[in-house]
């Protein structure tokens, strides 16, 4: 039989503690970049895809971001999606009511006519709901991908 003692064994098993919780925030911070920019790219073809007719400036494609993440002891969050005011009606639809005494206004993009109206309902358009529910495992693959990057080029 051979045994085999190893010095120092306790202060090895401390340093690659040490060196896995170090690691561990960067490499999830990583991951989830790499998944938020991943479901940004989603979301800003989802946008052109539900109303091509209705991008017109482009500013709500171009406010599609995705924010610093909030790393935890346990794992994470990252947010994505656009900051322009507007993008909620979009998302979920409702009504626009204009102010007492005013009107809503706006150029008809078929006739060119001005067109003024009291209120108005735009229909739900969803682009950030389907983003996570039908790319979810797509998005944890990128998660995945980033912390292997992550620990490559700690090597």
């Amino acid at each position: 039989m051979i045994k085999l003692s190893v010095i120092g064994a306790e202060e090895f098993r401390h340093k690659l503690s040490t060196i896995q919780n170090e690691l561990r925030g960067p490499a999830v911070r990583s991951g989830l970049l790499a998944a938020g920019h991943y479901i940004e790219g989603v979301v800003v073809q989802n946008i052109l895809n539900w109303a091509p007719h209705l991008v017109d400036t482009g500013a709500m494609i171009g406010s599609v971001t995705t924010f610093e993440p909030e790393v935890t002891g346990s794992g994470g969050r990252i947010e994505v999606g656009p900051t322009v005011e507007y993008a909620g009606i979009q998302e979920y639809g409702g009504t626009i009511v204009a102010k007492p005494g005013r009107f809503l206004s706006w150029i008809d993009k078929e006739t060119g006519k001005r067109i003024f109206a009291k209120k108005v309902t735009i229909p739900a358009r969803p682009f950030l709901r389907p983003a996570a529910d039908e790319h979810g495992d797509d998005a944890a693959k990128a998660f995945s991908a980033g912390i292997d990057e992550m620990v490559r080029r700690a090597k």
